[in-house]
């Protein structure tokens, strides 16, 4: 820009001017700056463990498998423990199934919820065979639909991915009928819903003494396994 006397008044402080330039890799001084300007930062994937009290971790809470998993997955996961002790995936939909031991009548279910997790892992069932009568059909029918209630719950609230859980192997009766009973009805639920199974049941089968004194939870190395075990699941990968 000239002035009236034809002097050029351009003010350089208002036009920024860069030299490019090759750089001994053979990239421009624009690409180099590109390259080094800081990561974007990115948005946790949030992680919903549902289930009773083998997800809350009874007998060591403070070693739940939500716990070691978000230590195996770090920073760029947000892992929530929603474990709820006592409940059964089955509503009250029978006079031998008391409404307030369902999962979905809990706190926990509706913190899981507003959570809005990306990805959910249920595991329920071991109460189920001691509430619900799993040997009859009826009981079996409950159980599915409660399950597949979940499911769509969790979908619903914006879940990308949901699992189902083989829940783990039990010394005392009727807990040590996971095998018979539960994991038949999980395979015919994720078969119906096209969800994937992560089996806690087998490794705990073969290896009793992952599971603690009380013949039902597990010991600090069986929730630690778990948590391997759904890290497996996410990941791809297997710990050393």
């Amino acid at each position: 820009m000239s002035n009236a006397n034809g002097e050029d008044t351009t003010d350089m402080t208002d036009t920024a001017v860069y030299e490019t330039t090759d750089t001994t890799d053979g990239t421009t001084q624009e690409e180099t700056e590109a390259k080094t300007e800081p990561p974007t930062p990115t948005t946790p994937i949030k992680v919903a463990c549902v289930g009773d009290s083998l997800t809350y971790g009874n007998g060591h809470v403070t070693k739940a498998y939500p716990i070691v998993l978000q230590s195996l997955l770090g920073d760029n996961y947000e892992v929530m423990n929603f474990g709820a002790g006592g409940r059964t995936a089955t509503e009250g939909l029978s006079d031998s199934v008391r409404v307030d031991r369902s999962y979905n009548m809990t706190q926990m279910y509706r913190d899981s919820i507003a959570m809005k997790a990306d990805i959910v892992i249920i595991c329920l069932g071991t109460n189920d065979l001691y509430e619900c009568n799993l040997t009859s059909e009826t009981g079996k029918q409950n159980y599915i639909k409660a399950m597949k209630n979940l499911i769509s719950d969790y979908r619903k609230a914006g879940a990308k991915t949901v699992y189902i859980c083989y829940p783990p192997y039990a010394l005392n009766a009727p807990y040590n009928q996971v095998g018979n009973l539960v994991v038949p009805l999980v395979d015919r639920v994720a078969a119906e819903c096209n969800v994937e199974v992560i089996d806690f049941y087998t490794t705990t089968l073969q290896n009793p003494n992952l599971i603690d004194s009380d013949r039902l939870h597990l010991t600090v190395n069986g929730y630690k396994t778990m948590a391997e075990l759904v890290y497996q699941k996410l990941t791809g990968k297997f710990i050393s």
